[in-house]
C-alpha cells in the first residue's frame, strides 16, 4: 500500500494504482490513467476529467468540449486537484448525458457554456442551444430529436431555445 500511495502521489494523472508483491523481489504494477473530457477556460488549457479532476495527458486530445464561463484568475489548480465549483459539476454532468445520447460521438459539440446560472448555452454544429438550468435530461432528449429530425436543416439556424414546453427555432 506504501508503494502505491507514493506513486499516485507522485503521478497525479493516474486514476488508480495497485502495487503486487511477486516473491522473490519483483513487483507488479497496474495503473489507470486519467482521461481528459474537457477543457475548461479559454487560454488556460486546463484539463478535466470525469472527476472534475485536473489532469495533463501526455498528449494534447484536439476533440474535447471546452466549458466556458469559468474563471481561474486568483488560483489556477494544479494536476490531481479535484474542482468543487458548481458549475464544473453542472457541465460535467451534461456533457456526460451528452456522450451517454451518442450526440458527442455525432455531432459537434464545441462549447458548454455555464457563464449565466440561469441559462446553460451549448455549441452543437455551431448552433446555440440555450438550456436553462434543469432537466437537463428532457431537454437533451428533444435536443437529439431535433439533431436527427431531416426536416430541420441546423445551417439555417441561429439558435435553439429548450428552455420553453415548446423548443423555439430561430432562422438565421
Amino acid at each position: 500500500n506504501h508503494a502505491a500511495v507514493m506513486i499516485a502521489e507522485s503521478f497525479p494523472q493516474l486514476k488508480n494504482v495497485e502495487v503486487r508483491r511477486i516473491m522473490p523481489n519483483a513487483l507488479d504494477v497496474d495503473v489507470i490513467i486519467r482521461r481528459p473530457v474537457a477543457i475548461i477556460g479559454a487560454g488556460n488549457k486546463i484539463m478535466v476529467d470525469r472527476e472534475a479532476v485536473v489532469v495533463v495527458p501526455a498528449r494534447l486530445p484536439v476533440d474535447l468540449v471546452r466549458i466556458t464561463g469559468i474563471n481561474f484568475f486568483l488560483h489556477k489548480p494544479r494536476p490531481g486537484e479535484k474542482l468543487k465549483a458548481r458549475q464544473i459539476i453542472l457541465a460535467l454532468s451534461l456533457l456526460d448525458l451528452l456522450e451517454r445520447k451518442n450526440i458527442i460521438q455525432r455531432y459537434d459539440v464545441e462549447r458548454i457554456d455555464v457563464s449565466n446560472r440561469n441559462n446553460v448555452r451549448l455549441e452543437v454544429e455551431g448552433v446555440t442551444v440555450k438550456m436553462g438550468k434543469g432537466d437537463f435530461v428532457r431537454k437533451v432528449n428533444r435536443l437529439q430529436g431535433m439533431l436527427e429530425d431531416p426536416g430541420i436543416n441546423m445551417k439555417g439556424v441561429e439558435y435553439i431555445d429548450l428552455r420553453f414546453e415548446e423548443p423555439v427555432i430561430a432562422p438565421r
